[in-house]
């Protein structure tokens, strides 16, 4: 394919979203033409003999503005192709925290808390939200953070781990994990978690290094799962209480410090719910000791949605989408906001005869600049670029 055979219509760009930054141009061209426009206005008035020239000095920057374009489009990867071309998005890494306190185990929803939770991550699976070549990673958040998958490529394992997650057989082995909901110090657990894999994906060491600095990744995200009840517990204790809600703010800092966005989903209802309905499936005696519905009957839980806006709004997700019943459906909610974090790309379809289109943006912004330095400049610019258009 010759230079000649270039159809101006079919001219595509490789990787699109750099094409953004275009817009600082066209600011630093209104930034330049406000300074232009006020130079002219406030210069003196013209008297025999003297040169008011139009741009002056000020054409080196107009020049210099004209050829920014053309150097970002040359960064975007032009090409043009004959035949027909393909949008091909990029992979993400996924986050995914189930909350796994007492209080995902209440059945208000239809299903327990829990069991939607994972049902809305295998719907992500099966829908085609969460493809191969992405990597995820599972998360539960009771009183503290367990790592139950850390980021892989395997869905299906992936898959199988998440399906995992349920009510537990029976409360007998009363350890604490499941009555208490320390946010803040699952997150912590989480991110700490996180560090320590990048750490190992980039140094390929196990350990902790001193002087190692947290990664921000532009494809990265976090979901969170969750009836957003995690202080319910302390509301009679307000120095615990306190010391949570210190430490949960804390810890959503740092989120902020990754660039790791969370999107809540909500679980549960706005009734208040005593804990002790958790139960009513189990056996006293048998599935758990009859002084845990004593301890248990005057708990009661409740969606709030407060806690889940606040940490998608301060770490710059969305959220949280709310699940009632058993037919609420945060799939489309979820699948927005993962292919937010997906760039595009085209790619010609197939084997087909593909022409890079950069050299000649190059070219035109390289005249553009020269043009700019003065007329005889300008006039060897134009040579050079004629003589490379020709060359290529």
């Amino acid at each position: 394919m010759t230079w000649q055979e270039i159809d101006l219509a079919k001219i595509y760009f490789a990787e699109p979203d750099r094409l953004r930054l275009l817009a600082f141009c066209s600011g630093f061209f209104i930034l330049c033409l406000a300074a232009w426009i006020l130079r002219i206005s406030l210069r003196l008035k013209r008297t025999s003999g003297s040169r008011h020239p139009v741009f002056g000095t000020w054409r080196f920057w107009f020049f210099l503005i004209a050829s920014t374009p053309f150097l970002i489009g040359a960064f975007a990867k032009p090409f043009t192709t004959k035949g027909l071309t393909v949008a091909k998005k990029s992979s993400v890494e996924a986050i995914f925290i189930i909350d796994s306190s007492s209080s995902m185990f209440l059945k208000d929803t239809g299903w327990s808390r829990i069991d939607i939770a994972t049902r809305e991550i295998a719907k992500l699976i099966s829908s085609g939200a969460i493809r191969p070549g992405d990597r995820v990673a599972l998360f539960l958040a009771g009183s503290i953070g367990s790592r139950r998958y850390p980021f892989t490529k395997d869905l299906d394992g992936f898959a199988d781990q998440v399906s995992k997650v349920k009510r537990p057989k029976d409360f007998n082995s009363f350890d604490g994990i499941y009555w208490s909901s320390d946010m803040g110090e699952a997150l912590q657990h989480i991110y700490q978690r996180i560090d320590r894999q990048d750490m190992a994906d980039i140094l390929g060491v196990e350990g902790w290094d001193d002087n190692w600095k947290p990664r921000v990744k532009a494809n990265r995200f976090a979901i969170l799962i969750s009836d957003g009840d995690f202080f319910g517990n302390l509301k009679d204790n307000s120095q615990g209480l306190a010391d949570a809600q210190k430490k949960f703010s804390q810890s959503i800092g740092e989120f902020q410090k990754r660039g790791i966005e969370i999107y809540s989903v909500g679980v549960g209802t706005a009734r208040s719910i005593p804990l002790v309905d958790i139960l009513q499936d189990y056996r006293a005696g048998v599935d758990y000791p009859p002084s845990l519905a004593d301890e248990l009957k005057d708990n009661f839980s409740m969606l709030n949605t407060d806690t889940l806006a606040f940490m998608s709004s301060a770490t710059g997700g969305q959220g949280p989408f709310v699940i009632q019943s058993v037919k609420d459906n945060s799939v489309i909610f979820l699948s927005s906001a993962i292919d937010k974090y997906r760039s595009k790309s085209l790619e010609p379809y197939l084997q087909q005869e593909k022409r890079e289109l950069w050299p000649y943006f190059i070219f035109v912004a390289l005249a553009l600049f020269i043009a700019g330095l003065g007329r005889y400049f300008a006039l060897a610019g134009v040579v050079i670029v004629v003589i490379a258009w020709i060359a290529l």
